[in-house]
Order: C-alpha cells, then sequence, then structure tokens
C-alpha cells in the first residue's frame, strides 16, 4: 500500500491521474471497461493479488500489443520478470 501511495503521488505531480485497483482482475475490467483512449500506459505490480500483472499485461496485450505496460516488483528478479 506504501508503495502505491508513493506511486500515486509521483503520477500526480507529473500531470497523470492514476487509477488504482485492488487486483489484476479489476485492472483488467477497468481497461476494458473504459473508453479506448482513457489510458496512456499500464503500471502494474508483479504479484498483484486474484490475477497477478503478468497475467493482466498478457490479456490486455492480446488486445492492444503496442500498448505500454511498466511492470513493478519488490519480490523477484530481473530474470523472472523478463521470462
Amino acid at each position: 500500500v506504501l508503495t502505491q501511495k508513493v506511486l500515486r503521488m509521483m503520477l500526480e505531480k507529473m500531470g497523470f491521474q492514476p487509477h488504482i485497483t485492488p487486483n489484476g482482475k479489476q485492472a483488467e475490467e477497468l481497461f476494458f471497461n473504459s473508453p479506448k483512449h482513457l489510458f496512456c500506459a499500464a503500471l502494474l505490480d508483479y504479484e498483484m493479488p486474484i490475477q497477478n500483472g503478468i497475467d493482466t499485461a498478457k490479456k490486455i496485450l492480446q488486445q492492444n500489443p503496442s500498448f505500454p505496460i511498466i511492470m513493478v516488483t519488490a519480490h523477484i528478479d530481473k530474470d523472472e520478470c523478463l521470462k
């Protein structure tokens, strides 16, 4: 939750309007149920509950292969994230 708050403050200071969801499934639903150009990128945590960030990213990229996704994590090494 602390990381989420810090990232929100940083993004808001840069002029973005972040939408935060409690898990990957809700992030996916928000993305697909929102107007097409509402989001300029997705910032996902690798270890999101219910549906992890990798699975969420895959579903987004299946529908929009060029959509920018930024993955963050504090619990796994770089090589695992790059799979």
